[in-house]
């Protein structure tokens, strides 16, 4: 195992952390109207609803590529992670409020995932497919990072 830097405290913080601003953007989001989150407004991810469901189906792709070095953890063999027809190209949640609560869920494991997963383990190496098909080699704990 590769000596890290990493520490478990340093994950569960920015897990929480995370936890809080994503809180606080769906409480910004929620004073939209549903056309107003709705409208193309030339970003990336089209408008304020997709940039929130990117947010989570990216956080749900990188729990699913943990899945197979962590084949014994609770967190991340919760069917709710492993959504079938999980993508990019659709909404997650057409309806905000089943989006602002799966939004909470998610936040919610990856706190969950970060208590969990032994810090002894940040150094062990993987290979996960990115969303563009390519295969790639990561450290477990400088991927950890991707999640923020």
């Amino acid at each position: 195992m590769k000596e890290t830097m990493l520490s478990k405290d340093i994950f569960l913080h920015l897990a929480r952390y995370n936890q809080r601003v994503n809180a606080e953007l769906f409480e910004i989001l929620g004073q939209f109207t549903d056309r107003a989150r709705r409208r193309d407004n030339g970003a990336w991810f089209g408008s304020l609803h997709g940039m929130a469901n990117h947010l989570i189906v990216a956080d749900l792709h990188w729990l699913q590529r943990f899945k197979p070095v962590f084949a014994e953890s609770v967190v991340l063999n919760d069917p709710r992670l492993s959504p079938a027809g999980l993508s990019w190209k659709q909404d997650f949640r057409e309806n905000f409020e089943e989006l602002q609560e799966e939004r909470k869920y998610v936040d919610a494991r990856l706190v969950a995932w970060f208590a969990e997963c032994p810090e002894n383990r940040y150094g062990d190496h993987f290979q996960y497919t990115d969303s563009a098909g390519n295969l790639r080699n990561a450290m477990v704990g400088q991927a950890f990072m991707f999640l923020f």
